[in-house]
């Protein structure tokens, strides 16, 4: 059998086998003029209309959350629920330096540097954390973090569970976290823990 044009001699058998198939794959079947098909939408659209119309599900009500935060002048177009998963996994992972770039500003200068946020979270909590749960995304327009001392305008207030512990023993914690716009992105609020 004559090698392809691209194909010099010398080519390893099973690459000039590839190729020769790859270049005999068969053409895919053109579209006769007269043949009309209907237009498609995107799959977003499709997901959105499908998700829509259950306006009972736990899913409608997500994407009206994550839509609203799109659309909503001053807000990151990101979804805050995915951004606390994210902070979350980068935790459980222990990749604490990449945890550190999704805290807000305020909570960055409070820890003093990236080495102070990881060497602060071997001993704590987190170490038992076995994953999240965004249950409910809420936006306000005003939050004070009493803790900072600052206040924050276009804040996503999120009813979060984490679980801790172990496959075996595992235990659901509630808390109710803000993430705050910084840089065009949600950041995470998670401050050093004060000496008493």
């Amino acid at each position: 059998m004559p090698l392809p044009v691209d194909v010099k001699h010398g080519t390893e058998p099973t690459l000039r086998g590839r190729i020769g198939r790859w270049l005999r794959r068969a053409a895919p079947p053109a579209q006769r003029a007269d043949e009309h098909r209907p237009a498609t939408p995107g799959v977003g659209e499709l997901s959105r209309s499908y998700w829509s119309a259950r306006s009972g599900s736990r899913v409608a009500e997500l994407v009206s959350a994550h839509e609203a935060a799109v659309t909503h002048p001053g807000r990151p177009r990101a979804n805050p629920a995915f951004s606390e998963a994210l902070f979350v996994e980068l935790m459980r992972a222990r990749q604490y330096r990449r945890a550190f770039d999704q805290l807000s500003d305020a909570c960055k200068r409070r820890w003093g540097s990236a080495e102070a946020f990881a060497a602060a979270q071997g001993s704590g909590a987190l170490r038992f954390l076995q994953g999240v749960r965004v249950k409910d995304v809420r936006y306000l327009d005003e939050w004070r973090d009493a803790e900072a001392g600052c206040t924050y305008r276009e804040v996503a207030e999120l009813d979060v569970e984490y679980t801790l512990g172990s496959t075996s023993a595992s235990k659901v914690v509630q808390r109710v976290v803000h993430l705050v716009p910084d840089g065009g992105k949600w950041r995470s609020v998670c401050h050093p823990v004060s000496a008493a």
